[in-house]
Order: C-alpha cells, then sequence, then structure tokens
C-alpha cells in the first residue's frame, strides 16, 4: 500500500480550536443501511482507536471520528470536536449522551493533571477507574457516556475502553488492537475484523483501515460523512497540556479517497454470473 504520510510525522502540541476535517468520499456500495441500536438523544456516532506499531517498533495510535451529533428530533450538527485532550500526552475519543461524556472527560483530565506525570500502568488505569466509578454516581451523569483513552508509559502503550452508565460502578477494560464505540461501533469493528487488523500495521495502513472502517460505519444512518483523522504519538512530557498529535489534512484525505475507490469491499450485485442448470440436482 502506497505511504499516505511520512513515516515519521512531525508530532505537534495541539492546541484548542477546531480540526481539520473532510467529509468523505462515499460511493453507494450497498443496497440498504443497517440496522442498529440507537443511544439516548444528542449521543456522539462512532469513534475508532487503533493501535500501530509497524516498521519502527514505536507504537502510535490512529484516531479516527465523525463530526455528527445526532440531535434526535432536531436533526444533527456536523461540527463536534470528540477528540479531548487529557494532559500527560494522553487523550480520549468521545462517545454516547454528548453533556454527559464531556462533563466525564473534563473530570478525568482535571484528575490526571492533578497529580504528576504517571509513570506506572496501573496507576493511570487507577486514576480513569477512580474517577469514572465517581462520576458514574453524581448528577452529572445523565446517560450512558463512552471514551477511548490513549496514552504511553514511556514507550508502553496504553488503549483503554472506558463505559459509564449512571449509578453504576464504571467498566474499564484494556483494548489490544482496536476498538469502536458509538452507534456505528459494530459496523466499523466488523470491517476491522474482517481485515484482520493488527498493531503490527504501519500508520499509513493503520490511517486506511480507520478510514475504511468509517467509512463502511456511515451505512449506519447516524454516523455523519464527516471525518476527522489524528496520529497520537508516545511522548514523555512533564507538561500536563502536551498532546502530541497530528492530523491528517486534505491532501491526505485525497489519498485515501484514491485507495478506499481501489480496495474498499464491492457490492455483488452484477459481479456474479448466473449458475448454470448443471449446478443443481
Amino acid at each position: 500500500m502506497a505511504s499516505m504520510i511520512s513515516p515519521a510525522p512531525a508530532f505537534r502540541s495541539l492546541g484548542g480550536g477546531a480540526c481539520p476535517s473532510r467529509n468523505t468520499f462515499q460511493p453507494d456500495l450497498t443496497p440498504r443501511r443497517l440496522k442498529h441500536l440507537r443511544y439516548a438523544w444528542e449521543t456522539v456516532t462512532v469513534c475508532i482507536g487503533l493501535l500501530c506499531r509497524g516498521y519502527f517498533r514505536t507504537p502510535h495510535f490512529v484516531l479516527c471520528s465523525d463530526r455528527r451529533l445526532d440531535q434526535g428530533e432536531w436533526g444533527a450538527d456536523d461540527a463536534a470536536t470528540k477528540v479531548s485532550s487529557l494532559g500527560y500526552n494522553w487523550s480520549a475519543l468521545l462517545a454516547g449522551h454528548w453533556p454527559s461524556v464531556k462533563e466525564l472527560a473534563l473530570a478525568i483530565r482535571n484528575a490526571v493533571r492533578a497529580g504528576t506525570r504517571p509513570t506506572d500502568r496501573a496507576e493511570i488505569f487507577g486514576r480513569i477507574e477512580s474517577v469514572s466509578s465517581s462520576f458514574a454516581s453524581s448528577v452529572l451523569c445523565k446517560k450512558p457516556s463512552e471514551l477511548i483513552v490513549t496514552g504511553s508509559i514511556g514507550t508502553d502503550p496504553m488503549m483503554i475502553h472506558v463505559d459509564v452508565q449512571p449509578k453504576k460502578k464504571a467498566k474499564l477494560e484494556i483494548a489490544p488492537d482496536f476498538i469502536a464505540i458509538g452507534e456505528g461501533a459494530y459496523a466499523a469493528s466488523l470491517m476491522l475484523k474482517y481485515r484482520l487488523y493488527n498493531e503490527m500495521r504501519s500508520i499509513p495502513e493503520a490511517c486506511y483501515f480507520a478510514y475504511e472502517a468509517k467509512h463502511f460505519s456511515e451505512k449506519v444512518s447516524s454516523v455523519g460523512s464527516g471525518t476527522v483523522l489524528t496520529v497520537h504519538a508516545p511522548l514523555a512530557s512533564d507538561d500536563p497540556t502536551r498532546l502530541a498529535a497530528v492530523y491528517v489534512n486534505e491532501t491526505g484525505f485525497r489519498h485515501l479517497d484514491s485507495l478506499l475507490t481501489r480496495h474498499s469491499i464491492q457490492p455483488a450485485m452484477g459481479l456474479i454470473e448466473p449458475f448454470p442448470d448443471s449446478f443443481f440436482s
């Protein structure tokens, strides 16, 4: 597969403000949309996290999401930014009930930044678990919320799935290679499993497979066509505000669109020749 970005991109500290997005190339590949259960009103519709090591054996994360907030009867807002900096180069993708999950991310960010840089896997896991469980029992937790938290202890990567339900103990799980959350999660995960995705993929490969999985999840009606694709790199920094990440830009998206045209799954309609009578008995 051709390289989409430089094998060693120059990572920078990201501040606030809008991130670039793309209304993705979207051919009609299926005759009908997938049926999937809906979250509550005001939900984030799909987020995907992939761990990749590639030929450099240095772990990076590829984070992908749409930008749509499902507003129920009021339509949809396609301008939401779902990558949140938690501190010390830890990040979170947000899904679920938007007001609740924003408060959850803020509570975790405050807990992470209140201490020193995490130097132990159990330490960061414990911080997030404690805050998430406390949040679940608070009045701020109105609806279910999910996060994909990514970061590294040195060069040891961690990708944590956080699942918070009101009035229940938070559930945390370390994801090995990839994870998807939100209404489009089932479709995105199905595509990544079909592609046999694993962490030994390179950054360009991970970017393509995340983009393809997100595109496939657009068959769920609530998933927006706008896409944000971020590469999150390891960085040992004592600055609690740092996030070493770059966004894929318009040039990168055009290349991904061309790869999608060549390599995405095509519908079988019209591709199968009629069976002769000799095939049946």
